[in-house]
């Protein structure tokens, strides 16, 4: 974030230094001018507006699958309809920080925001039922949520294990990491610069973190081994200073990263990468509507095609599609100071495996499994699905009638005292339709003792949501397979 911090401990700098592009008008105008635009609302806990189900699942929820929330300034975050921009809550900190900045999901779906100038967190109830008579949509869980920060919290991501990491643009600079209670487990120092660690996104793996410094890197860092990789991008890749929030991409080809592709605003332009770190297509500010050079926040909306990316001082919201490079929609929030943040209902993640589904299960009460069930709907019609011993491994074997908005394959492994282990570092391609099924194989080559061996086959829609399949069982009568794990696919 532009907002130059700093602790008398560590700089002899005035406390606070704002970015010289925010101009403030006087205090009782300001407040006219926004209530004007966005209505009364209560300045503790938040404000509730009119409800419908915007998702169009035929129930009602705190948090609308696709909302967007803006984090404009003392301590208050905005929830707004991604179809009209349309106010629909007010979340309200205890912090009143001036600046609050990048917020993230956990797995209950409950919202996490950072207050850059309060060194704090705190956990909004974003999960519960708004048509409850105890309705705690929009209120705070816990503040703080963390232990005090020693300055500049800017943004945060969820593990698969529930813990969250925070990274601080000023003061010590460093990345820490949290249980999902709050309580402090690991702190490291990257390698950062010109400023800390602004923006951070964890990649599938759940060790390395990308991180932004406002310059023009993308750097990675080894969580379980402590250790600074290469960097994953630079201005040989398209990147101009400065470079801001940060996303990977699900179920994208992969490269240096476990998971894929990545989409960074930098200010002019939101640059996209392929999972090498090369630049494969960028969305300039200055062909936006309103055009722009001050693009900060950015997130992947829940349909896996498109993304939102706003501005910092204006607080102006866009979508934008990712193939086509079209802007889709535009809304503003309207900042009380800077919009810091902007999260996404939904919002996918690497980090934390999307719904796995169970394709017995009839959500919609209709009697049969089919693709009119909201939670879990068939992408895929499977015709078949086996296993067979060989010389060189096992050997799985695949056919579909029908592939729906499907991006690809998966082949998950279990055995006693061994857990789940995903064979596929990679999807593997999705090759049908609507209209016709494909063949596909995988020969699991890894090395093996005797005993069961259970597979399962999950398929991916373009939202990243997996279906599983499965189990396909058999019986190893001998050791199998090479030290090497893994084997072709087709």
């Amino acid at each position: 974030m532009r907002i130059k911090v700093s602790n008398a401990q560590i700089s002899s700098k005035p406390a606070m230094v704002k970015f010289a592009k925010l101009q403030f008008m006087p205090s009782v105008l300001a407040a006219t001018l926004f209530l004007c635009m966005i209505g009364i609302f209560s300045l503790v806990g938040a404000q509730t507006f009119p409800l419908n189900d915007r998702d169009e699942d035929n129930v009602v929820e705190c948090c609308e699958r696709g909302d967007v929330f803006c984090a404009v300034g003392q301590g208050q975050l905005q929830q707004r309809d991604p179809k009209t921009g349309a106010l629909i809550r007010l979340l309200n900190s205890p912090s009143a920080s001036e600046f609050n900045t990048g917020m993230c999901f956990d797995a209950v779906g409950n919202l996490h925001s950072t207050n850059f100038t309060n060194q704090s967190v705190t956990k909004f109830d974003t999960s519960s039922d708004p048509l409850a008579s105890n309705n705690l949509c929009g209120a705070v869980i816990q503040h703080p949520f963390t232990v005090p920060f020693n300055l500049a919290p800017e943004s945060c991501v969820f593990a698969n294990s529930g813990n969250i990491f925070v990274g601080e643009a000023d003061g010590f600079r460093r990345l820490q990491e949290f249980d999902g209670a709050g309580a402090l487990q690991n702190v490291w120092n990257p390698s950062v610069g010109p400023r800390g660690m602004d923006w951070i996104d964890l990649d599938a793996d759940q060790c390395t973190i990308l991180h932004t410094s406002e310059g023009n890197l993308i750097r990675r860092f080894d969580t379980c081994s402590g250790v600074q990789l290469p960097n994953f991008a630079d201005s040989s890749d398209g990147l101009v200073a400065p470079c801001y929030a940060l996303r990977i991409r699900p179920n994208t080809p992969a490269g240096s990263l476990a998971s894929g592709e990545v989409l960074v605003a930098c200010a002019s332009k939101v640059v996209r990468l392929d999972g090498n770190g090369t630049a494969i297509q960028a969305y300039v500010g200055a062909t936006l509507s309103p055009p722009t050079s001050d693009l900060f926040a950015l997130n992947l909306d829940p349909d896996g095609t498109s993304f939102w990316t706003a501005t910092l001082n204006s607080g102006h919201v866009y979508r934008i599609d990712i193939a086509a490079g079209n802007q889709i929609k535009d809304f503003s929030c309207f900042p009380n100071t800077q919009m810091g943040g902007l999260a996404v209902c939904g919002e996918l993640t690497v980090a934390v495996p999307h719904e796995i589904c169970d394709n017995q299960i009839d959500d919609d009460g209709d009697g049969l499994v089919d693709s009119k069930d909201p939670d879990c709907p068939l992408v895929v019609v499977l015709k078949s699905f086996s296993a067979k011993v060989e010389r060189l491994g096992v050997h799985l074997t695949w056919e579909t009638i029908a592939e729906t908005s499907t991006a690809g394959f998966r082949i998950v492994r279990e055995r006693d005292g061994e857990g789940d282990v995903v064979l596929t570092s990679a999807l593997i391609p999705a090759r049908g339709d609507e209209l016709r099924g494909a063949e596909y194989e995988y020969l699991d080559t890894s090395k093996q003792k005797r005993g069961e061996v259970r597979y399962y086959l999950e398929d991916l829609d373009l939202n990243g949501r997996a279906t599983r399949h499965g189990p396909v069982v058999v019986e190893l009568n001998r050791s199998v397979g090479t030290p090497d794990r893994g084997g072709p696919s087709r």
